[in-house]
């Protein structure tokens, strides 16, 4: 028996209003945002520096006459007493802001300072699994079988088979992707699978905000992620190398 499903055009494929509507707002969400905290961080710490010393003015020494219940026009006694009570206080604040400059002085400093450079000693011993060699390791942790992996991502046997036996095999980004479905991988685990390919989940590309809700959600489900990506017109995952 020969069985065929053809699917005219989108409108006959429509997913749950509900589905869309999450996936909707979670790039609306995540599509600016994300690209704000990750590219202008260290912009965003000198604003919060520059404000934060704005917010330390020294307080003006009128301010406190009222506190002590006095008026602008008193007499040399009032001032006397006013300076007597106000000073520590001035001085309290002065050294208060003092000191989170420094804090705030450092934490940009840190933040702006250039790396410092390694020797090639230092980067052979941070060397560390390559992607097949991660992936292979994390079907052996998780218990899986290499079917479930493999089916779980839509991804071709003879594929599999030869990412196993190539050490150095580089795939492309959405082979990688179909693996951490298949593997079911939480998303640090993901975000690590995919620099050992030197691949990136971005903020702004919908077809990986698509699936990293789908990853974040903890819903592996491969047929429903496939048509919330062809409803937006993404490329779908089971097409490799």
């Amino acid at each position: 028996m020969d069985i065929k499903l053809v699917v005219f055009d989108k409108k006959s494929f429509v997913l749950s209003s509900s589905i869309l509507s999450d996936v909707d707002a979670y790039i609306d969400e995540n599509y600016v945002e994300e690209i704000l905290d990750e590219e202008y961080a260290i912009d965003r710490a000198r604003m919060n520096m520059a404000s934060a010393r704005a917010s330390m003015t020294e307080p003006e020494k009128p301010s406190f006459f009222g506190a002590l219940g006095l008026k602008r026009k008193s007499s040399k006694k009032d001032v006397a007493a006013f300076e007597e009570v106000a000073e520590p206080e001035i001085e309290a604040c002065e050294e208060a802001a003092e000191e989170e400059n420094v804090i705030l002085d450092e934490v940009v400093f840190e933040a702006l300072a250039e790396p410092k450079l390694r020797s090639l000693d230092d980067l052979d011993s941070q060397v560390s699994d390559t992607w097949q060699e991660m992936l292979l390791r994390l079907i052996d942790e998780k218990g899986l079988k290499p079917s479930e992996v493999y089916k779980g991502g839509n991804i071709d046997k003879k594929l599999f088979s030869k990412i196993k036996n190539q050490p150095d095999y580089q795939p492309k980004k959405i082979t990688a992707i179909a693996f951490c479905i298949g593997l079911r991988l939480n998303i640090d685990e993901t975000k690590d699978f995919l620099s050992r390919a030197g691949y990136a989940l971005s903020p702004s590309s919908k077809f990986d905000l698509i699936v990293r809700f789908y990853i974040e959600k903890g819903n592996y489900d491969l047929f429903e992620l496939n048509e919330v990506l062809f409803d937006y017109g993404q490329e779908l995952i089971g097409k490799f190398d």
